[in-house]
């Protein structure tokens, strides 16, 4: 589901709807691509977040539509990637030990 007003919202809130959305916790996430929580955060939610991060994150879930994220344009995810989604699901999942 996507939120109202996606244009408004910061690429890191964003992210964090995302996460959320997805059943993945921020401490694992944060963990994942080596971000420092405080970065999302307070005053920090409101930082840019760097290029690099933004292209790890996208290619590690390639369901997450770029469009959403940088422009707030369409939906959160992309149509074509249920299946993506579904084995990411499944991926998170052993990861976490589900």
């Amino acid at each position: 589901m996507q939120e109202k007003n996606d244009n408004f919202l910061t690429i890191k809130q964003k992210i964090l709807y995302f996460i959320k959305n997805q059943g993945i916790t921020q401490a694992k996430f944060f963990e994942k691509f080596n971000i420092a929580p405080s970065n999302f955060k307070g005053i920090g939610l409101k930082s840019e977040i760097g290029t690099e991060k933004i292209v790890k994150i996208l290619t590690e879930f390639p369901e997450l539509s770029a469009d959403w994220l940088l422009l707030g344009k369409g939906e959160m995810l992309r149509e074509n990637q249920k299946n993506i989604l579904e084995e990411r699901i499944s991926k998170i999942e052993k990861i976490l030990n589900l």
